[in-house]
């Protein structure tokens, strides 16, 4: 009974139904009734070699890493929910052996990927799409369908990028015992917020408008543990022969005004469907986890708060002021994993 409460709710408190893929573990995105966070998934690896059910196989103890990033994700989005699944998951990780019946439970946390969306929902998006064409009168019948269509496209163009992001970071960890990217959230923009922005941009409301124009649609940002990594796996993904470089907008190196520092490339990949292939854009935002932090409060500060005018000013100043601070204090750690850590180093952003 124990082992299976762990592996119903390991995903942040997530309850549901869960599919295995070769040897891939994916809950599906159910929330939690107990909780108010947004929910998203997990890629869990699990080892399932033994087919037979009740041998007895030896645990494999967890790392260090490992526990930290299941104590940073779980944790964090989810205290009581993580809370207790972290308890079950140490006392599993204390055992010797486990049945190998519960080997979905032998699991070991490589790769977080949250997904800020859920999965595209055909019915939802056609009447919130219908309300908006009675609003303005601008959308025909085929143009509500050919924009669904279109969203898949773009639902599978972010996951064929995030793929590639999930082998790079494999990679390195063989060949350099280094992970360069800490965890990935994506995120496939609202019905709503693809109409404001065209309608921002005094664009008209078609799909054509929408591919020719937005190039945001799907996103990832990739959350990175130095500024190396940054400009390494950036650089990597954009040398691979199916990818092309469409826009490369480097913050780190020109910080804006008001302090943010990041490193956005829109890249176009091939996402194959019956119909052929289809180049589609994705803006990737690299970043470390000092700049994502940052950004992160900077954000609620500029968007999610009514504070007076004059305490925003005073904030806003020593944000940068902090931006300033840790960006030195990111060169110097950095020094010091370049000398302990034979990863690439690299200086400089991909070119479009």
């Amino acid at each position: 009974g124990l082992p299976v409460l762990l592996h119903r709710s390991v995903a942040f408190g997530q309850v549901g139904s869960h599919t295995i893929h070769d040897n891939h573990i994916q809950t599906a995105p159910r929330p939690c009734p107990a909780t108010r966070h947004v929910p998203f998934r997990t890629h869990i690896l699990a080892d399932l070699e033994s087919p037979h059910r009740h041998i007895q196989t030896p645990l494999r103890p967890c790392s260090t890493r490992h526990e930290r990033r299941f104590q940073t994700h779980i944790l964090a989005n989810n205290p009581p929910v993580g809370g207790f699944c972290y308890a079950i998951y140490r006392i599993l990780c204390s055992r010797a052996t486990i049945p190998s019946f519960y080997q979905p439970l032998r699991v070991m946390m490589v790769f977080v990927i949250l997904d800020r969306h859920e999965h595209i929902n055909t019915n939802e998006m056609q009447a919130r799409l219908r309300a908006a064409g009675t609003q303005d009168g601008q959308f025909a019948p085929e143009q509500i369908t050919e924009f669904v269509d279109l969203m898949q496209v773009y639902e599978g163009a972010m996951y064929e990028i995030s793929t590639k992001l999930e082998i790079l970071d494999s990679e390195f960890q063989v060949r350099f015992s280094h992970d360069p990217i800490h965890h990935m959230e994506r995120r496939l923009k609202s019905v709503n917020s693809i109409l404001d922005k065209l309608r921002r941009r005094d664009l008209p409301i078609t799909t054509r408008a929408m591919k020719d124009n937005l190039f945001d649609v799907a996103g990832i940002r990739v959350i990175c543990n130095y500024r190396d990594d940054v400009y390494s796996v950036s650089n990597y993904l954009s040398a691979q022969s199916d990818i092309q470089v469409l826009r490369v907008k480097d913050y780190i190196k020109n910080p804006k005004q008001n302090g943010y520092r990041s490193l956005h490339v829109i890249y176009a990949v091939p996402v194959f469907l019956s119909s052929g292939a289809h180049y589609t854009p994705v803006e990737v935002q690299f970043r470390t986890i000092a700049m994502d932090y940052w950004a992160s409060l900077e954000h609620a500060l500029r968007y999610k708060t009514d504070l007076p005018d004059d305490r925003l000013v005073e904030h806003s100043q020593t944000l940068l002021d902090c931006a300033r601070s840790l960006q030195n204090i990111e060169v110097q750690m950095q020094g010091i994993h370049r000398d302990i850590n034979g990863a690439p180093q690299v200086e400089n952003a991909p070119s479009a």
